[in-house]
């Protein structure tokens, strides 16, 4: 049963998605080229200046080798990369001219403060003096500041949500010119621009890129070229031979959103999930005042437990898995598998309904599906061995009785588990995305039940008073 358990295990391992790279970067006027995936020497080699990354110490300013790791990353095995949990750069100058264009793909759960996770600097010098091009200070929140356009005079601090691509991960492309200050940043369904001249500023041009010091970040890959990427160039990363059905957003200057977002309780809700939830809210009302109108009414649970399931299984496997990049999405999820729950249940005064309650129905359910997993591996034929063991040592012989299962049957099983299995993988996103629609239609079928039952109760009440 172990060993079966652990099958299965490995094999949904290898039917999980796994996140395809990209095709090749444009190698014209690439300086740095960070790309683990493809890397023979290890998850901290550089192809292009063929350096090794290395512990930065920001006090003394020395270099030194960064630790070895079995498993690079805290989130996966797949997930190749290096974390931010210390300084780290290439003991190398960058040879950039007035144009630069950094690509830095990341993973997080950060809900720290630091700024980063990369700064553009020169080695020995105070972390006052080194310039971030943008920072991901919280989760899922790329800050950036400077001038909305060169003739307005104030600089601004703006803070943006971003997307999360498939796989959790995020790519985002900076591009940068000395001179005039202008910084343009792409994610793969949004662009922004904004003007700072600090770096024309300094006394001497920053020559290395640092990445900073960030609680739960992964880079999982960078680039640095010596000029602007087109927006072809980018585009064409983001989808690769795909890359013609796409369009790249035109980029939008920034606002002084920081202190208005700061009173926003959660970023990444469109209006639909708004709406999903207001709908709800008001279906599960509605349904409460009727409960409590018809307090000495017997009510009983007619929703389905596999939907229940699904639901909450759905909700752990897409934010596990995917990494939703909405905010406080546990309050959606709630309201989405309670109201349905709840809403379940319907006046049942005449008790026609033979259900168990709605936990006890669960229960029942997840019961009958491990007594059926039960009688499925006690039907695999199976023969006893008398294995008898000789402790070479001392001589002393054990005996004891083996089962060997049908290796053919027991195969023929366990791809009809892992079949099945899968099948409720997707059942489960796919009742996790439409649970919304599933709970207004269930309101509205209880209803007319509700006033059916209610019906064929006063009639049954008449008939017993006019017998009587």
């Amino acid at each position: 049963m172990k060993r079966l358990f652990l099958f299965l295990i490995a094999a949904l391992g290898i039917m999980a998605p796994h996140h395809a790279m990209a095709d090749d970067l444009p190698k014209n006027g690439m300086v740095m080229n960070f790309k683990p995936f493809d890397s023979k020497y290890g998850p901290f080699y550089d192809q292009i200046s063929r350096q090794t990354l290395q512990v930065y110490d920001i006090s003394t300013g020395e270099l030194r080798t960064a630790p070895k790791r079995e498993k690079e990353g805290f989130f996966g095995d797949y997930d190749w990369g290096f974390l931010c949990d210390s300084c780290k750069m290439f003991d190398t100058d960058l040879k950039l001219g007035s144009k630069m264009t950094i690509l830095v793909r990341f993973k997080s759960n950060n809900n720290a403060t630091t700024r980063g996770p990369i700064a553009l600097m020169r080695k020995g010098q105070p972390d006052s003096l080194w310039y971030f091009p943008i920072s991901i200070e919280k989760n899922r929140m790329i800050y950036m500041e400077g001038k909305p356009s060169p003739e307005d005079s104030a600089m601004v601090r703006s803070r943006w949500h971003y997307d999360i691509e498939n796989g959790g991960h995020t790519a985002v492309f900076v591009l940068i010119d000395f001179k005039s200050g202008r910084h343009e940043v792409y994610t793969q369904d949004s662009a922004s621009v904004f003007y700072n001249t600090r770096l024309s500023e300094l006394a001497e041009q920053p020559n290395r890129l640092l990445f900073t010091q960030q609680e739960e970040m992964l880079i999982n890959e960078f680039a640095v070229w010596n000029r602007l990427l087109t927006k072809d160039e980018i585009l064409f990363y983001y989808h690769g031979k795909k890359s013609k059905d796409h369009e790249l957003m035109e980029p939008v200057p920034i606002v002084g959103n920081v202190e208005e977002a700061d009173g926003v309780i959660m970023h990444g809700w469109n209006t639909t999930r708004w709406v999903c939830v207001a709908m709800l809210v008001t279906l599960f009302i509605i349904w409460l005042i009727r409960r409590f109108r018809n307090i000495n009414v017997h009510y009983s649970f007619s929703g389905s437990p596999l939907i229940i399931l699904a639901g909450i299984f759905g909700t752990w496997y897409l934010q596990s898995n995917l990494d939703t990049d909405v905010e406080n999405m546990w309050i959606y999820n709630l309201v989405n598998i309670l109201t349905y729950y709840f809403i379940s249940f319907r006046a049942d005064p005449m008790y026609t309904i033979r259900n168990a309650g709605g936990v006890g129905s669960v229960i029942n359910y997840v019961g009958g599906v491990f007594a059926m997993l039960g009688e499925v591996l006690d039907s695999i034929p199976h023969t006893m061995w008398e294995v008898t063991y000789v402790n070479r040592r001392t001589g002393e012989k054990r005996t004891q009785i083996e089962r060997h299962n049908n290796i053919i049957i027991s195969i023929f099983w366990i791809v009809v588990i892992i079949f099945v299995i899968w099948l409720f993988i997707i059942f489960s996103q796919l009742i996790y995305q439409i649970l919304p629609f599933i709970t207004l239609c269930k309101f509205i079928m209880n209803f007319f039940k509700e006033r059916s039952a209610f019906k064929e109760a006063r009639q049954y009440c008449s008939q017993r008073q006019s017998e009587e």
